[in-house]
Formats: structure tokens, C-alpha cells, sequence
């Protein structure tokens, strides 16, 4: 038969055991808290970074600053990349070299802080640089049947 000993000992037993799984829990639960602050305190930084960032006014391409004024040669060059012509097109009709042509667009566009092409066409046509005519409607007999 078993003692009052032996009883209370496997019961001190069963509760080290019981302590032990709790301090480990609540090891567990810290570490998983700390990370998830950690985790909110990263998405907050994100989040203001990304407000700041889409508070931040956008000016209109006609108002740009440009580092420097642009030089007549950049600007005939910007003109006719805006147009479609091609460097080689271009360097013809000044008297340059391909080069020369894209060392001239190369600066423009790092002065006025544009992309690609389409930024050209678009700052172009904001400096009235470009005519956009739209074509003439034309009353084709190929469209109309006969009575």
C-alpha cells in the first residue's frame, strides 16, 4: 500500500512538471510578443514612409526645375527625339556624329529629369514644341451602298 510519502512526492513531482511547462509557455508567449512588437513597430515605419512619400506633391512637368538651362543644341536634339527621328536621322540633319546626338539627348534628359521617350513626347508637347493635328473626317463613298 502506498505511503502518504509516496503520494505527496508524485504529487510535488507532477507539479515541477506542470511548472516547468508553464514557465516554458510563457518563455514561448514573451519571445512570440517581442517579435509580433517587433513586426508592428516595422509595418508603422513602412506605413508613414509610404504616406510621406505619396503626400509628396508631384510637379507638373512644365514647372520642373532644370539643374541647368538647356543648350539650343540639346534642345533642337530633345525636339526631334520628341518628333521620332532616329539618331542616326538626326545627327544627319545637324551635321553630327551619333554620338554627339545621344551625348546631347543623354544631358537633356538628366537636366529635366526625364525617363524614357514618352517623357519627351509629353514634355514636348507641354513646351508647344509638337502640334497634335487630329486627321480630317473624309466622307468616303466606300462606307455608303447605293439605293
Amino acid at each position: 500500500m502506498p505511503s502518504v510519502k509516496d503520494g505527496c512526492t508524485a504529487l510535488i513531482n507532477g507539479l515541477k512538471s506542470e511548472l516547468m511547462l508553464a514557465r516554458d509557455l510563457a518563455r514561448r508567449v514573451s519571445t512570440a510578443s517581442c517579435e509580433i512588437k517587433d513586426a508592428m513597430k516595422l509595418s508603422e515605419q513602412h506605413i508613414r514612409s509610404s504616406r510621406a512619400l505619396i503626400a509628396t506633391p508631384v510637379v507638373a512637368m512644365s514647372q520642373r526645375p532644370a539643374d541647368a538651362p538647356l543648350t539650343a543644341r540639346e534642345m533642337q536634339v530633345l525636339k526631334l527625339v520628341a518628333k521620332g527621328e532616329s539618331s542616326k536621322k538626326i545627327g544627319h540633319e545637324l551635321g553630327i556624329s551619333i554620338k554627339t546626338v545621344e551625348f546631347h539627348r543623354s544631358n537633356a534628359v538628366r537636366k529635366l529629369r526625364l525617363g524614357n521617350r514618352a517623357d519627351i513626347v509629353r514634355y514636348a508637347l507641354v513646351r508647344g514644341w509638337l502640334q497634335v493635328s487630329l486627321p480630317a473626317a473624309t466622307s468616303s463613298p466606300a462606307g455608303r451602298r447605293k439605293a
